[in-house]
């Protein structure tokens, strides 16, 4: 056994080991709540700095992002979580993701941006703040039921994991991402339905900025058509449940009741088989993701990618319904598409006429 791969299966066991210990003295302490996130940050910023230093470690990334870039995000999901348990105004809140998302893409060097090959600049530049926008932002809609925030989080930072396997992603990144969905399978089991610890959505606002950091990484180390397969689910979520809360519709009104695992579950769907859904969901656009680094173009993958997380959203908010064959799921699910369409559509042109 050579020195990297010993060093490699040392780190993954130590972290094993800490995450379990860490999280489990958090969880019975009398803030459990607060101190899981907090162990959680710590953690993960402990191993990055130790991954890093490691010199074939950080040789292996295409451009050199610089501690700034590696660090300071991890330090904003901090002083997200903080700001979201301590600002009562949501603008505030808001104001704050942006600042922490402004600066987190400022120290990341243009040259070390760069999703695309065809895309200018600035729009790499302005995908890199929208990811940790959206995600600092709107992470916490997947905290409705307990341990979805969590699955969300072990599917995609593994997915980003096995990637670096397949030579898609450097393997720091790799050993980063895998310890990122270690933490979260020991959070996990104190936060999966029934919960002991319930995840607050400071926590899960903190824990989607850090999950966006992993990402933009990933992304820009050449494997971006690859890294968007992943988190598809959550991005279509969170999309839908963004365009009914602008269409001013009254019950579009909440933005966390827009999701469609929200109105499944409010419909009657217990939250286990919910989270086991959206597991299985995850899984497949994990394979198709892993698949799209041998695929012949950029785009054809993540189109099947959105198409079928669609679908399956389409099969959960219908839960209650007999199985049907593929004709008539197509039929539903373009029926579906329309009368949301004609609804948004409709309210817009009685707004105008008031």
């Amino acid at each position: 056994m050579d020195q990297q791969t010993f060093i490699t299966i040392a780190t993954i066991a130590l972290c094993l080991l800490v995450s379990f210990a860490s999280i489990t003295l958090a969880a019975k302490s009398k803030s459990s709540s607060e101190n899981i996130f907090y162990s959680f940050l710590t953690i993960l910023i402990m191993f990055t700095i130790g991954v890093y230093l490691y010199p074939p470690y950080k040789n292996d990334f295409i451009s050199e992002t610089g501690w700034s870039f590696n660090l300071i995000p991890l330090l904003c999901a901090g002083v997200i979580y903080l700001g979201e348990l301590k600002l009562q105004n949501p603008w505030k809140k808001m104001l704050l993701i942006i600042g922490c998302s402004s600066l987190s893409t400022y120290l990341l060097p243009d040259y070390a941006i760069s999703y695309l090959p065809e895309l200018p600049t600035w729009a790499n530049t302005a995908i890199t703040f929208s990811l940790f926008l959206v995600f600092g932002s709107l992470f916490k809609l997947m905290n409705k039921i307990d341990g979805l925030a969590n699955i969300q989080a072990i599917t995609i930072t593994a997915s980003i994991s096995m990637l670096s396997i397949f030579g898609g992603a450097p393997t720091a990144l790799g050993i980063v991402s895998l310890c990122f969905s270690i933490l979260m399978s020991a959070m996990y089991l104190y936060n999966k339905s029934p919960a002991k610890v319930r995840l607050t959505n400071a926590s899960a606002s903190g824990i989607g900025f850090a999950l966006a950091w992993i990402i933009i990484l990933a992304s820009t180390e050449g494997s971006a058509p690859c890294v968007v397969i992943f988190p598809m689910y959550f991005i279509l979520e969170a999309s839908i449940a963004v365009i009914k809360k602008l269409s001013q519709i009254k019950q579009y009104r909440k933005l966390d009741e827009n999701t469609f695992y929200v109105q499944a579950y409010n419909s009657g769907l217990e939250a286990p088989r919910i989270c086991n859904f959206i597991l299985k969901t995850n899984t497949t656009l994990a394979l198709l993701g892993i698949a799209q680094l041998y695929a012949p173009n950029y785009f054809s993958l993540p189109l099947l990618a959105l198409v079928m997380a669609s679908w399956n959203s389409s099969k959960l908010i219908n839960w209650q319904r007999p199985e049907q064959n593929l004709k008539d799921i197509n039929k539903e699910f373009v029926d579906n598409i329309k009368d949301e369409f004609n609804s948004i559509k409709n309210n817009i042109k009685n707004k105008s006429k008031d």
